[in-house]
Order: C-alpha cells, then structure tokens, then sequence
C-alpha cells in the first residue's frame, strides 16, 4: 500500500509535482528491481469524491463528522504457495488498483 500526506490545505502546489511517483518490488539482498509501476499510469476511479476539508477542521463529534475518501495504491501480494510434493514456490500478483477508502472501510 502506499500512503500520501493531506496536501488539501494547501494552496499553491504546482500540477503534476509527484509526477515521476513511484513503487517497486525489490530484492532485499542484491537492490535488483524485480518490477515496478508509475502511480501516474494507474487511473483515478470515475466517481472519487475526495471530501470536504473543512468537514475536519470543525470541531464535531467523531461520529457526525465526514469521514475522508482517500485513495489507497494497491500494487499487489507475495505469497507463498506449497505444492503437493512440499516444495514451495513464491507466487507475485501484480494488481496495481486504485481503491477508496469509502468503499473498502476495513481496508487496512
């Protein structure tokens, strides 16, 4: 998963700032990239509503507040899978999904 900080409040940030943004799947002993994804190629949904800032500015009870719709860059799992013979073997699904927390609340 990968998380981004709330720069909602900001004001003047220019366009495309993290437009070289990036994940990869990386071998911890020798840094060789095994594979990896531009966050730019991975297309926002149709429908995301991001949320009103000011919704938690306010000082509301937890409960009558909006919750924030963030977007969440599912790129994808490791797995180990066992054979029939007990052999094991390293499986890599490859999803590279955007996903909002509205419709995936427990997501994390």
């Amino acid at each position: 998963m990968v998380r981004t900080f709330d720069l909602r409040k900001e004001k003047e940030m220019p366009e495309n700032l993290h437009g070289d943004a990036w994940f990869r799947l990386q071998n911890e002993q020798t840094s060789q990239t095994l594979d990896y994804t531009k966050i730019r190629k991975i297309p926002d949904p149709d429908d995301y509503v991001e949320g009103n800032p000011e919704d938690e500015a306010m000082e509301i009870d937890a409960e009558e507040r909006k919750t924030r719709n963030e977007l969440v860059y599912l790129a994808g799992r490791i797995y180990c899978e066992t054979g029939k013979n007990g052999a094991h073997k390293w499986i890599y699904e490859k999803w590279n999904q955007l996903v909002e927390t509205s419709k995936y609340p427990n997501l994390d």
